[in-house]
Parts: C-alpha cells; structure tokens; sequence
C-alpha cells in the first residue's frame, strides 16, 4: 500500500464509518485522483462506496470527489475551480458537486462547491471542514485518516441539509443568491477595475498585482508589529528584501503573520536556517573543522532557535560569538560520549532480562543483552549528532558534572526505550531460524505493507514477556495472511473503480472554502 493505514483510522471505521469491503458494492466510477500518491486503495475505495452507498441516496445524488496535488502551480482556490468545472462534478440539474483538492506539498486544502450549495455554504470557512482532528492528521501526513474523517463530515453536512432544509430547497435557492450577489458586485466593477489598473502600473517588471499584495501585506505586518531590531535591518550581512521574499513565500506556515508571535516566529526561523546557513557559508574566517562544528550544530533546532534569539537580543553578537559558544560547549563534552557508553556496557553487564522476558526464552539472554546494547549504542549517538547534549551545556547551562551525574538516569531512560523492540528483533531472528520462508515472505511486502504486519504483530499481542517464537509465528503468519487479504481486496476495489471523471456536469462559480494545515 502506498501510505500504511494507521490504528487511528481503524478506530474512526469502528466508530460508524463505512466499511470497505462489501462485496455487494458496485463501482462505476472513481470519485478520487490521488495525483500526490498519499492515500491507500483502501481509503480510494472507502470515498468511492461513500458516493455509491450514502451520496446517493440523498435527493439529486450530489457527487463527492477527492483530488490531491503533490504541490500547485497557481492560487488553490483557482485550481479546485478549473478541476471542478473541467470535470463537471454534480449533477447538472443541481449543480451539487461537491470537490476537496489537497495539495500536500503547499499543505493547503479547499472544498470547491457546486452553485447549487452557494447559499448555505456561503459562511463556511476551511475550518468548518477541516478542524483541528483532521489538521493533526494532515500534519502526521496520515492522509488515509484525515481523508475518512473529512469525508464523513462533508457528508454529514449535507445530509444534515437534506434533513432540515430538503436538498431540493437548497438547490434551488444556490443560483438565486448567486444571481443577487453578480449585481452586488457588478455595480463595484468600475471601482474594482481602476483600481486594479492602478495597481497594475505601480508593479514593475510585469508582476501580478496579485503578488505584489501578498508581498506589501507581508512587508506591513512586520513593520506594524516591529519585530526586526534596527541593529539587524542595518547589518551589511542580513538583506530585508531577501527575507521579505522568505516570508512572502512562508507566510501560510505562520497564520499569515497576523500577530506579533507569528511575525516573531518567522523571523527566527528565517534567522535560524536561512540567515545563519548564508553566513556560514560566506564566511572565510573559519576552516573547514571550524565549519563542519557549526555545521553540525544546525542538526539541532533549539540552537537555531538560540541563535536567532541572540542575534535578536543584542547587535554585537555574531556569528564569531555562536562558534566560541559552541566550541566551549564541545570541550565540556570531551568524553562524555565514551563516559556514556561506558556506563551503557556496565549496565547492561548487570542487568537481569529474566523479569522482561519468558522463562523459557532465559537462553537468549546474551543475544537480547547484545542487541540492547547495539541499540543503545546508537541512540546515543545519534543524541549525540543531533547535538542534543550541547543544549543542555549551551542552553540549559549545565556544568560537565551534572552531566557525568546524570548519565545512569539518561542511561536508564535509553535502555528503557529501546528494550522491548530490541527483544523483538531477537524473537524474530529466532522465528526466522525455524521458518526461514517466513522471512522470505515479509521481505516480497512493500515497506507499508511490511510495517502494517509488525505495527499488528505488536497491537494483536506481542510481548517480550508473554510470547514465545511459536506464538510469535503464528501471530506473523496470521497477520501476514489478513494483509494479504487487505492487498486483494483493495486491488479489486481499485480494478473495478475505474477511472477517475464521469460525473454529471455540474458547475461552480467559485463557492468553496479554504485553508491550511
């Protein structure tokens, strides 16, 4: 599967949502094109049978469609109305189409609506269709969630307005709003047209009066909300224009700068990754050693964060300053790293496993402590890398010996974390030992596939203390066979859903709803 379907999602199916493999469902068409390649052939299948056994049945047959784009070549709120006038979505007595395009790249969503909904959406906004739920779905990129949970809801909506309003109603009522609302804006037209005229001929180099509001609003805020010290604006290394075109292009990221928190925000992230990457990579006063320390310490985030706040805080620290901290911060670590694994093997050494695991599993233990101490070993040094340790020196201002005295708390808190899965690795080694057609047939899956079948093992009953290799077996055997069936049935779903288009010919003149996540 393209895009493994978490245990959230199957929560959300046992809460009432359509299940995805009725035998009995007819597929016609598709009512999804998933262009970005994010969302399972079960989820395609589970928006094609919301048409095909709940859209349907409601009066005039409104048509659901789900477009994603990998990311957008204009205005989002342009692209959701040519897709859905080019496809025709809903039905053209009605003009009930109902279309969601997501663009995964630009993490922007917009629910294009037919004009027979223009009345009774006319007030929504993104949010009202995609609320903070589905925007913790959309931000773990678990689109298969987000995309059920939306769906459910745009149905609910609508089926709402059948129930209280009659659909016929709301057909009807769409294109004499619309008709009320042309003239409204129609006799502003002349006013709209010099002034877009105007505008027009104060961009240079032919750049849309479109972009050049985006760009000027940008620009406002940050000097309404007066985030930028004059030090920094006045500095021969830091170019206000550049980071004004960062911003332009950002803003969505930091709720369009609205407020002073946003405006901060921006800034130092644009002072953490783009200004200080620029200046490191300018600089001709640092070796290639010196570069590499500053280099490594951008892995981490709080000191980017750290850096921008400094920089902010006063106009004589410099780059010069950060690398003398950092230095400082790295002799204190001399060794620490060794300290740490040297205490990893001390513990380990002493360590009894006979309270994780089966007694009768006890002849393992030298293979399950090898395995611990490999995966610890590791996780240190990735702390390492990530320069996790030069925040607490730098950052938090702790001294070499409260390091040292902290390292069997910070030991312990490792070993605790990678335990269990490391203790799984030696099962499943063991398991493979016995059956070794079991490992070759976990490795013919996809990496989705594949983690779906362990995220199962482990969700249906592993564990380290309670489960021997038979038991082991059998539940990756069980487990593999029930993905198997998903992969089948989710093929033949997608074999019989046929292409995506088809749909009535209905038209929108521009109703919908967006937002970002």
């Amino acid at each position: 599967m393209r895009k493994r379907l978490l245990f959230v999602s199957m929560l959300i199916v046992g809460f009432g949502m359509l299940g995805l493999f009725n035998s009995e469902v007819a597929y016609g068409k598709s009512f999804v094109s998933d262009q970005a390649e994010v969302l399972s052939d079960e989820t395609e299948a589970y928006i094609n049978q919301l048409n095909d056994d709940k859209f349907a049945q409601l009066y005039g047959e409104p048509e659901y469609a789900v477009i994603t784009l990998s990311s957008l070549d204009s205005d989002i709120a342009d692209a959701a109305l040519e897709l859905f006038n080019s496809y025709g979505i809903g039905k053209k007595a009605y003009n009930n189409g109902l279309l969601f395009v997501f663009a995964i790249e630009d993490r922007e969503f917009r629910l294009q609506y037919g004009d027979g909904f223009a009345k009774v959406f006319e007030d929504r906004d993104g949010d009202d269709w995609v609320d903070q739920t589905a925007k913790d779905f959309l931000k773990a990129e678990d689109y298969d969630a987000a995309l059920r949970y939306i769906s459910e809801r745009v149905y609910q909506e609508v089926q709402q307005l059948d129930e209280n309003q009659g659909l016929a109603n709301v057909y009807a009522a769409g294109p004499a709003f619309l008709t009320e609302k042309a003239e409204k804006k129609r006799q502003q037209g002349k006013v709209l047209l010099t002034l877009f005229v105007s505008l027009s001929a104060i961009v240079s180099g032919g750049t849309s009066g479109y972009f050049f509001f985006k760009q000027q609003r940008v620009k406002k805020a940050f000097e309404e909300h007066q985030v930028i010290p004059s030090h920094l604006m006045n500095s021969t290394s830091f170019q206000l224009k550049d980071f004004y075109k960062w911003a332009n292009v950002n803003q969505k990221t930091f709720n369009k700068f609205k407020n002073k928190i946003d405006c901060l925000a921006g800034l130092k992230m644009y002072l953490g990754e783009e200004y200080l990457t620029s200046i490191i990579a300018n600089a001709d006063v640092f070796d290639a050693q010196e570069t590499n320390l500053l280099q490594r310490a951008l892995n981490n985030g709080s000191l980017k964060n750290y850096f921008a706040e400094e920089i902010l805080r006063s106009s004589s620290y410099h780059l010069a300053n950060f690398y003398d901290e950092v230095t400082v911060a790295e002799e204190t670590l001399l060794g620490f790293e060794n300290a740490m694994l040297g205490y990893l093997n001390e513990y380990l050494a002493n360590y009894d496993f006979s309270n994780d695991i089966m007694a009768e599993k006890a002849a393992l233990i030298p293979e399950y402590q090898k395995q611990v101490k490999k995966t610890a070993q590791q996780t240190i040094q990735e702390k390492v890398q990530h320069g996790d340790y030069l925040v607490l020196v730098l950052i938090s201002g702790l001294s070499r010996e409260d390091l040292d005295e902290n390292i069997p708390t910070e030991v312990v808190k490792i070993v605790s974390r990678v335990k269990n899965q490391a203790i799984f690795m030696v099962d499943l080694e063991e398991v493979y030992k016995e059956h070794p057609e079991m490992r070759e047939r976990l490795a013919s899956y996809d990496d989705d596939d594949y983690d779906d079948i362990m995220s199962s093992v482990h969700f249906n009953g592993y564990s380290a203390s309670s489960t021997n290799q038979l038991m082991l077996y059998t539940l990756l055997f069980n487990q593999a066979n029930h993905q198997d069936t998903v992969i089948a049935e989710a093929q033949a779903n997608s074999s019989s859903g046929g292409d995506f288009g088809g749909f009535g010919g209905g038209m929108s003149s521009g109703g919908g709803a967006s937002g970002s996540w």
